[in-house]
């Protein structure tokens, strides 16, 4: 459109403040230009510039000299929105136009005012326009919930109720509401609501709820209603983990018989191994041990990994060791009280691991690998 300067246009420093960054036009460059009008010098005034900010906004301008009104009306929303991400808001804005009466789509002048006023997005005057082609006058506050509705509630869509007639629903809750239990601010206390609304459908999806009936969609008390539903969520999920966990068990059966026939053969001189009879004792002995091996239950019964006790002969009862081993019978880990992070009282100390539980780890690799040794030799035999 114009002929390519050969010269930079901007530059900028810092002064070592973040704040007062400070920018150059250098003006003798665009001063015969038709950049000289563009405006950048009010835009600038309100923003943290960089450098090429400048080559943006200069590019900006010349596809859309409309943009100098923009920023002069306070539009910055809409103008980061075209400079920093492409977005140009064709539904409500036109950036061909020339004049600012145009530049908004079908509103008015005082419209106009009042949105710049209250520094409204441009999703919310969307919203505001979609209920004017309609036919229904709505207020800033009511178009700017009902967008905060839409765009961040799913649940309520996937529930399949009219976002327009919960939000009437919320502002007769929140007429109603006695100033103890609600926020002082409208806009606050209505979007506090909102999100407890969105938790009620979403936890009532979970569980089965009839969104169809009023009753379930608009409850005469959400607090009480979005209580009930998580107490019912809780104790659904826990039936569910109570049967997941004898499903569990039932599975593990074999399993356990299979590892107790493994290890039966091993002996070590003051150590005992104990395979677990359950997840309930892996996540026992976690407990007992404050380590996270109670993490590993689901794991060692279905076969991912295994877990083993290490007991001494004369207290099997007694949490004392525990060892993990792959599926290669790789020693993967083997830990006591607090993973041995515990300080001994009176030299400040780490507890190291014991002696014979070193000693055992070398020896019990040794057997791992001299079983893994005789299954091979038995199966190509």
């Amino acid at each position: 459109m114009i002929e390519p300067m050969k010269r930079k246009m901007c530059s900028t420093f810092n002064n070592g403040f973040a704040e007062h960054r400070q920018v150059y036009l250098y003006k003798n460059i665009i001063k015969d230009t038709f950049l000289k009008y563009s405006g950048f010098d009010c835009y600038c005034c309100r923003h943290y510039i960089r450098e090429y900010d400048q080559e943006r906004y200069y590019t900006a301008y010349a596809m859309y000299p409309i943009l100098e009104m923009a920023v002069k009306m306070n539009c910055d929303t809409m103008v980061q929105d075209l400079l920093w991400h492409n977005k140009k808001n064709y539904k409500i804005l036109n950036w061909n136009a020339t004049s600012p009466k145009k530049f908004f789509k079908h509103l008015t002048l005082n419209e106009v005012k009042a949105f710049l006023e209250n520094h409204t997005p441009a999703r919310v005057i969307e919203v505001y326009q979609d209920f004017k082609r309609k036919g229904k006058k709505k207020d800033i506050f009511y178009c700017r919930m009902y967008s905060y509705i839409t765009d961040y509630c799913t649940s309520i869509e996937k529930a399949g109720v009219d976002p327009e007639q919960v939000l009437e629903y919320l502002k007769r809750i929140m007429k109603h509401a006695s100033e103890e239990d609600r926020c002082q601010d409208d806009h606050a206390e209505l979007s506090r609501l909102v999100r407890l609304y969105d938790d009620y459908a979403n936890i009532g999806l979970k569980i089965g709820y009839d969104f169809s009936l009023k009753n379930i969609a608009f409850p005469r008390d959400l607090n009480e209603a979005h209580d009930n539903a998580v107490e019912n969520f809780n104790f659904m999920e826990e039936e569910r983990k109570r049967k997941e966990a004898a499903e569990l068990e039932e599975a593990y059966k074999p399993r356990y018989k299979k590892l107790c026939k493994k290890y039966k053969g091993y002996s070590y001189p003051g150590i005992q191994l104990v395979v677990p009879k359950n997840a309930e004792s892996i996540i026992k002995e976690g407990k007992d041990l404050r380590i996270c091996v109670g993490g590993y239950a689901s794991r060692h019964c279905s076969g991912v990994t295994t877990i083993l006790f290490i007991r001494k002969p004369s207290d099997l009862d007694k949490s004392w060791f525990t060892i993990e081993i792959d599926n290669a019978d790789h020693i993967v880990q083997c830990h006591g009280f607090k993973n041995e992070q515990v300080k001994d009282p009176l030299t400040g100390k780490k507890l190291e691991k014991p002696e014979i539980i070193k000693a055992f780890e070398v020896n019990f690799q040794e057997w791992l690998n001299s079983q893994k040794k005789l299954t091979k030799r038995r199966k190509a035999s």
